[in-house]
């Protein structure tokens, strides 16, 4: 059963895939990077009338007054979808106008300004190009066309240094909790809660026995990864390193700027989170113990700050890699500082649930509602951490399909999404051998709601770039709208709702619920969630609801999330 009841009326953009509005939070965004000031799309001024626009005038305004008499290069960028003329002249008109207030507050401007069009960091986020860099002379920022081999041994050697602290208290922490989970019975009940306890709520439901192995696997890849074998520092100009850290089945962990240097990119890791990194990570590198092919002890469902991870089934906590995480660390007690790190990665929000479950009726309402929620956070977790790749593969396929994207995460991520959105696509008979038949059914499932597959074609086209850093950023707002707290009620009418909001992300807080949502199967329940989210967004277009809802559930099956 599939809810699609008629659609709220709204104002609709005529491109579906236009990104729009001024970069949100921009002092978040660039915190510990040098200064950014952002513009709409196509624009070189700052409009008064558009209030996002008058407060980013009046942010570097102030920047520049706060700067008076120093010294600044200005570098000046454009997001990808203008040709380069048109970029390149866009991306000057943006800096005279960030030059003049400048100088008229008395910061001195040195050189050239520089037109950046290498789009070498992340190029799907266009609002984050729509900008111009200003570089106080004499400041740390490193450019990194000018990073020598010098810096990327120091950013290596501070890198193990970090790495070592955290993986000790990791080893701390794992060894303790491994010392009560393979007796009998708990050696040391005391202080509340025991460890069998501890394991119900982690994993209802599944016995110490079957999960103990899976955890001795944990154990034994940690000290695997202590090693100079096991894990890999990488300095902060690698290429596609971004996350603080990073680990598939049986490989390496990969620890990047963002694990080591406060500040990089606008995160700063204390001690505490880079101790959850490496415990967090080695799970994702560890084997199932007997697995064939091999296979990695968890994966992310839900995230230990998530509303879901405290609503997993047992089934789903077994191959949860928050739940391997916060169970050794809530078992080694005070050992390796790990009531602290718990305190650190917090919990999920506070959401208010006003359903009331009908007398007869099984289950609990609000625990549906949750879950279905939490599930189309992991969803859409996972659309949105992939995207990128499906633009990066497009990128690098203009004159003909990249050699060496095909049968990467890209590629499988357009077979997904081209019947959805009509994108340029090479077929299926390049993917991943144990990928190919889960995409080809889904492509196949999908032609029977309405969404054909496209004939293959020997490259992609610049409209499915521009195309999927849209897909992008409607995604990222969805994910961004349940990273926060919900209010949740029942629909008096129709199939429910998602409340609108102006600006970004674009969607409220409050959530509605009609009765026949409780009569769907859980996977449903999760799709009409997004669907929701899809149809309150002014810049989703109504054809386009569904193939958001699609998208969401072809990468859920990719990935094995459940429910």
């Amino acid at each position: 059963m599939q809810q699609r009841s008629s659609q709220p009326r709204l104002h609709r953009q005529t491109d579906d895939f236009r990104v729009t509005q001024v970069q949100p939070d921009p002092e978040q965004r660039t915190r510990g990077m040098a200064a950014r000031f952002f513009f709409e799309i196509d624009q070189s001024d700052f409009r008064e009338e558009v209030p996002a626009e008058a407060a980013e005038r009046a942010r570097l305004e102030s920047w520049a007054t706060a700067h008076a008499g120093q010294h600044v290069n200005l570098v000046g960028r454009a997001s990808q979808e203008g040709s380069q003329p048109h970029n390149r002249a866009l991306a000057q008109r943006r800096i005279d106008t960030v030059r003049k207030v400048l100088v008229a507050q008395g910061v001195i401007i040195d050189g050239t300004p520089q037109i950046d069009m290498t789009f070498s960091e992340r190029p799907v986020d266009y609002r984050f190009y729509r900008s111009v860099e200003v570089i106080v002379a004499g400041s740390a920022d490193t450019t990194c066309s000018a990073f020598t081999a010098a810096q990327q041994s120091s950013d290596e050697m501070d890198c193990e240094a970090a790495f070592k602290a955290a993986h000790a208290r990791a080893m701390d922490i794992a060894n303790a909790g491994i010392d009560r989970l393979r007796p009998a019975t708990d050696p040391t009940p005391t202080p509340a809660p025991d460890r069998d306890t501890t394991l119900n709520e982690r994993f209802p439901g599944v016995s110490r026995t079957t999960i103990l192995p899976r955890f001795e696997s944990v154990i034994t890849r940690l000290g695997e990864v202590g090693s100079a074998t096991g894990h890999l520092c990488k300095h902060r100009c690698a290429p596609d390193c971004e996350r603080a850290a990073r680990a598939a089945p049986g490989v390496p962990v990969e620890l990047c700027a963002p694990f080591y240097i406060p500040g990089f990119r606008g995160r700063t890791i204390s001690a505490d989170r880079r101790v959850y990194d490496v415990m967090h990570e080695t799970t994702h590198s560890a084997i199932v113990p007997g697995s064939s092919p091999a296979e990695g002890v968890g994966i992310d469902i839900a995230y230990a700050r998530t509303r879901l991870f405290g609503a997993l089934e047992g089934s789903e906590a077994l191959r949860n890699t928050d739940s391997y995480v916060m169970t050794l660390l809530a078992l080694a007690r005070t050992t390796g500082g790990a009531l602290a790190i718990m305190t650190e990665i917090g919990t999920g929000p506070s959401d208010t649930f006003r359903l009331t479950t009908p007398a007869g009726e099984p289950g609990d309402r609000n625990r549906t509602a949750r879950r279905a929620i939490g599930f189309a956070e992991s969803w859409l977790n996972y659309a949105a951490f992939w995207s990128p790749e499906l633009y990066d593969f497009i990128s690098a396929s203009l004159a003909t399909w990249s050699a060496s994207g095909l049968a990467d995460n890209g590629h499988s991520m357009l077979e997904l999404f081209a019947p959805l959105f009509q994108l340029q696509h090479p077929g299926v008979a390049l993917l991943d051998p144990e990928r190919r038949p889960v995409i080809a059914a889904f492509q196949a499932e999908v032609a029977g709601r309405g969404f054909p597959t496209p004939a293959t074609s020997s490259h992609a086209e610049v409209q499915d770039r521009t195309r999927a850093a849209g897909i992008y950023d409607r995604f990222s707002r969805m994910l961004e709208r349940l990273l926060g707290p919900l209010v949740v009620d029942r629909a008096a009418s129709g199939d429910g709702s998602w409340a609108m909001a102006p600006g970004l992300p674009g969607l409220g807080s409050e959530v509605r619920f009609a009765d026949s949502f409780f009569s769907l199967s859980s996977a449903e329940q999760t799709r009409h969630v997004i669907r929701l989210m899809a149809r309150a967004m002014a810049d989703v277009g109504t054809a386009l609801v569904e193939a958001y809802v699609e998208a969401a559930d072809g990468v859920h099956r990719l990935r094995g999330l459940g429910p």
